[in-house]
């Protein structure tokens, strides 16, 4: 059984830059996802860009990217939290990287 790394990316326009969250959405090969970035790097005046990078085997990634792609289950998003709503965008994952 094979595994394979996800990486997951956030670009956030704002200032104050908020707080980012990610979210796992309801598969199970991203069970395992945190909520808190790995790595938040500011790319301009009011940017930054947050990352997560996760490990899950490829049987899990294949069915999980194919369920999401058939709008069977949500896909990981990312996103910060704004007046007490959970705004952010999800992710499409590219399996072939």
């Amino acid at each position: 059984m094979g595994m394979k790394k996800a990486t997951l990316i956030s670009t956030v326009k704002r200032r104050p830059l908020p707080t980012v969250y990610f979210r796992a959405g309801n598969s199970d090969a991203f069970r395992s996802l945190g909520s808190e970035p790995d790595d938040v790097i500011s790319t301009g005046k009011d940017e930054a860009v947050a990352t997560k990078v996760i490990t899950v085997d490829n049987a899990s990634l294949v069915e999980s990217i194919n369920m999401i792609q058939a709008g069977h289950t949500k896909a990981p998003s990312c996103g910060f939290l704004d007046l007490f709503t959970f705004t952010g965008d999800d992710h499409i994952l590219d399996n072939e990287k």
